[in-house]
């Protein structure tokens, strides 16, 4: 049985994995693993979401992508591998309306939609919901034993909302996408709904996945860059914050950012500047078995920032079974 660090790192459930990043997922400090789609950075997520929850500590799961309930097809094996029966709670984003769930407004507008033969437009019925309440909360039923708590939500204002960050986000005549702040700005990240659910389930491990999806989605065209970048500082800064006062560890699956201009270039994590000096941990992870079919996947974890290590100084070769890495 694999010893749990409660002191630097928190484990993985894979001796290969953590001698890759050093001793595992450093407390105090924002980790980041980025690389093409279908590597497998989900799954070692989701894996380590699982490892932490059989030593007797919760994990929690920002899941921007909404694919967890696809990826949960993996939980029998780590049940089995972890010795544990791992349970899932679905943590909710939710709006209040003077006494009224914003589900209860959602269905009036549907209704009222359909009454006028209008396409029920999901997105404008979104953004109405956000005009009218600006405020969240996240709803779930807490476990009596340590559990993983999936927030699903790919919107970039309530992922802001849930960290403390009171701001809306609009387009310009001109097109381009602003953020403005609205009264209360940045409140106290561990008065927020995340920092508020991260300390009731006593939770070891914050997970993003992925952190750049919202962004994508939010911020398009290059003119957008300096929201964007605005926008994922504050969001960083209060992770960095939440992760030194509750000394959790906060990790984030990235996407690759190509240069068209030259094929030959490093892949770089997605986010430019901000995500290089806030992650302080920092890999690439390589698929080596592109095109096999054989039972055993082999991929490596490369250096690409690390505190006590030259960039891309280590690539260590990891395997992806049937149980997930080991």
């Amino acid at each position: 049985m694999q010893q749990y660090n409660v002191q630097g790192f928190i484990k993985t459930g894979s001796d290969r994995v953590d001698e890759a990043l050093g001793g595992g997922l450093a407390r105090g400090a924002l980790t980041q693993i980025f690389g093409e789609k279908g590597v497998g950075k989900s799954l070692l997520a989701l894996q380590i979401a699982c490892y932490v929850v059989s030593r007797g500590r919760s994990s929690v799961i920002l899941d921007t992508e909404q694919s967890y309930k696809h990826l949960l097809g993996w939980l029998p094996s780590f049940n089995k591998r972890f010795g544990k029966q791992i349970k899932v709670v679905w943590t909710r984003v939710e709006r209040d309306i003077k006494r009224k769930k914003a589900s209860e407004v959602k269905a009036a507008l549907e209704a009222l939609f359909s009454q006028l033969k209008m396409p029920i437009d999901q997105s404008k019925i979104q953004a109405i919901l956000w005009i009218i309440s600006p405020d969240v909360n996240l709803s779930y039923e807490r476990e009596k034993e340590p559990a993983i708590y999936i927030i699903s939500s790919p919107y970039i204002r309530d992922i802001l909302h849930i960290h403390g960050i009171r701001a809306d986000i609009s387009s310009s005549s001109g097109g381009r996408v602003e953020v403005r702040m609205l009264p209360g700005m940045i409140v106290d990240v561990l008065s927020s709904p995340l920092g508020e659910l991260i300390k009731s389930v006593k939770a070891d491990v914050l997970i993003y996945d992925s952190l750049s999806m919202p962004f994508k989605s939010t911020f398009i065209s290059t003119q957008d860059l300096p929201a964007r970048s605005a926008t994922l500082a504050m969001l960083l800064s209060q992770a960095q914050k939440l992760c030194n006062s509750l000394n959790i560890a906060i990790l984030a699956i990235n996407h690759t950012s190509e240069n068209p201009s030259n094929p030959y270039e490093r892949s770089k994590p997605y986010g430019g500047k901000i995500v290089g000096y806030d992650f302080k941990f920092s890999y690439e992870m390589v698929n080596l078995t592109k095109g096999s079919k054989c039972s055993e996947q082999r991929r490596a974890i490369v250096v690409h920032r690390h505190l006590l290590m030259p960039p891309y100084s280590k690539n260590t070769e990891v395997l992806i079974t049937n149980e997930g890495f080991v």
